[in-house]
Formats: structure tokens, C-alpha cells, sequence
């Protein structure tokens, strides 16, 4: 069943329960997928094991960064800062003494 703009406002303005169930009646989804050997098969929407690992790459990356940059102030000024011989026209100078 297609859903169209006037079935959707129908059910909408309507309302009732046996309209709703009405219209999702047909939109049951296997949840079981079984291959040539009867063993189950993992869903078609889960992602790929490259995409899943990538994801976790990422994001343990980027926290890594994150937290190094936190915890080592040298780390902090190697990754983000870099080195000048002058001062130019646009530029500010910070002397730190220890």
C-alpha cells in the first residue's frame, strides 16, 4: 500500500485506531532472514563491519585527541600551534616567563 498525502491527512484528521492499523497493516518486516543453509543472516540494514569500524576509529581518535590535548599542554602546542621566527603585521606576541 501506497502511502499518498490524502490517505496520510485522512488518517490524521480522522484519528481513529482502526484507521491506523488500517494503514500499517501491511508494512509487517521479516525480522528473521535465513540463507541457503538455514543459519540466520544478519539484518540488510546493519552496517558494514568497514563502516562500523571506521565509526569506532573516529571517534576513539577524535576522544584520544581530545583528551591528550587536555592532559599534555606540549601535545596541545605540537598539534595545534606552530612555530614563528617574527612577528608580522596582524599578529600578537605572548612572552612567557617562568
Amino acid at each position: 500500500m501506497l502511502f499518498t498525502i490524502q490517505n496520510l491527512y485522512h488518517i490524521v484528521a480522522n484519528n481513529t485506531l482502526q484507521d491506523w492499523r488500517k494503514a500499517f497493516e501491511g508494512a509487517k518486516v521479516e525480522t528473521e532472514i535465513k540463507g541457503q543453509d538455514g543459519r540466520s543472516l544478519p539484518a540488510w540494514w546493519l552496517p558494514s563491519a568497514v563502516a562500523c569500524a571506521a565509526l569506532f576509529l573516529s571517534l576513539s581518535g577524535t576522544a584520544l585527541f581530545f583528551l591528550l590535548c587536555h592532559w599534555l599542554v606540549g601535545f596541545k602546542a605540537w598539534a595545534l600551534f606552530a612555530p614563528v621566527n617574527e612577528v608580522g603585521e596582524y599578529q600578537i606576541s605572548i612572552l612567557v616567563l617562568y
